[in-house]
């Protein structure tokens, strides 16, 4: 939970290590390829093997090119259906966990988790934007734990509470995230994170695919 004091939150950008080996990735294989180089003019290896060695990185850097497009994006959230989330949480309001925006409720609930201060328990139900208090125009976005969770809307109106902030953000089915432009720029910049990363990654690839050209290349030149 949060109290008006802590609601604001902060945006914090990281870059984790996982993320830093994709910019480096091409590197290691510079390094190894020079070896392969040196050995094939001091004639310790044959054009053919050289030859096989290309294709092996030729392969291996259009795996890398294309992987953003293909099994990679079933372990990430693509900046696209990040933008999609967040359109639609934007558009109408709420996400409500079922079949149809299971995805879009983890994707976020993600995206809480890494820049929110507080702790999300378990997987929540939904996920609004609504105001914080009836009579003032500020929006937050608002996690729900459960269905039938009391929000609260209800213990504003139901309840005997002589401290409006106790009723608005001391219930224990939910918790107040950030207000709304906040949590707007927190996906906005993770969608230019990815988008980097990606790019990146389709970098190391295309590189490795062109050291690969280049074994192949010199292949012919020293071929007996």
């Amino acid at each position: 939970m949060t109290d008006s004091s802590e609601y604001t939150g902060s945006v914090v950008v990281d870059d984790p290590l996982r993320h830093r080996l994709t910019q480096n990735l091409w590197f290691p294989v510079l390094i190894g390829v020079v070896v392969v180089v040196l050995g094939a003019l001091r004639g310790q290896l044959e054009s053919s093997q050289l030859l096989f060695i290309g294709l092996i990185l030729d392969i291996a850097g259009a795996i890398i090119l294309a992987s953003p497009d293909l099994a990679l994006r079933r372990h990430i959230a693509t900046p696209e259906k990040l933008e999609e989330a967040r359109n639609q949480l934007f558009e109408i309001e709420y996400i409500i966990r079922n079949d149809n925006n299971k995805e879009f409720i983890d994707i976020l609930t993600d995206i809480i988790r890494k820049y929110w201060d507080g702790d999300v328990k378990g997987n929540p139900h939904s996920i609004y934007i609504r105001r914080l208090y009836p009579d003032r125009p500020e929006e937050g976005v608002r996690v729900m734990y459960s269905e039938d969770a009391e929000t609260p809307e209800e213990r504003v109106w139901e309840g005997d509470f002589s401290d409006l902030n106790e009723a608005v953000f001391g219930g224990e089915d939910y918790d107040w995230i950030a207000q709304q432009d906040v949590f707007f720029q927190w996906v906005g910049e993770e969608i230019t994170l990815i988008k980097k990363h990606l790019r990146d990654l389709q970098t190391q690839g295309a590189i490795i695919l062109i050291l690969g050209f280049v074994l192949q290349l010199l292949s012919v030149f020293i071929s007996p």
